[in-house]
This record gives structure tokens, sequence and C-alpha cells, in this order.
């Protein structure tokens, strides 16, 4: 099991980005702009993998990579163990792992979870 998170890598005013976000995590607009003008610092999506939603959770991951992606935004993804905290990591980059990582992960595990 893993913990992520996925933020924007650079800011963006994106209406959108907006919707997209609105349409999968369900954060008020205020919320999502001010995230979005936050850059990486704005997480808009935190999560814990292959639990008991992991369904739902993949589902909703691969709209927002796939939505992000399709509007040119670089989503900023971080990953720690289950066992680890948040308030832990001092430096993002040093957690951060790329699209292609994190859909394989979600790749590797598919059929696994209902």
């Amino acid at each position: 099991m893993s913990k992520i998170t996925i933020s924007i890598a650079t800011p963006t005013r994106s209406l959108e980005a907006v919707k997209l976000i609105r349409a999968v995590v369900g954060l008020s607009i205020d919320s999502i702009v001010s995230k979005l003008s936050s850059g990486k610092d704005g997480i808009f999506f935190c999560g814990e993998l292959f639990l008991n939603d992991h369904p739902e959770a993949d589902h909703n991951i691969r709209a927002l990579l796939s939505g992000l992606t399709s509007l040119g935004l670089e989503p900023f993804i971080m990953e720690i163990s289950e066992y680890e905290s948040w308030d832990e990591v001092e430096n993002f980059d040093s957690v951060r792992i790329s699209v292609k990582e994190l859909i394989g992960g979600l790749d590797d595990a598919a059929g696994r979870y209902f």
C-alpha cells in the first residue's frame, strides 16, 4: 500500500482544470482555484492505494491524470509508504513520481481489487 497526492506542477488558472477536478473530486470551486494557484503545494487529491476502495480510487486517479494531461497541464504526484506521514516530508521533489510510474502501479494491480 502507498499514499499519494496529486497537485499541479505549475500554477494555473485553467477553467477546464477547475471543471475536471470538481467533477472528479467534488471540492468547491473556490478551493480548487486556490489549490491550482498554489502549484505543487495545492494538493487536490490525497488517498491511499490498494485498500477496499481501490477501484474507485483507480478510476478517479486515471480520470484526473488523463484530463490534466489532455489540457497540457503537468500533474505533480507524490508517493510515500503506508508507514510514512505527509508531515515528515520536507522536500516534495524527493517523493515525486511520474504519471507513467503511477499508471504502471495501477496497471500492475488491475483485477486484484474489487
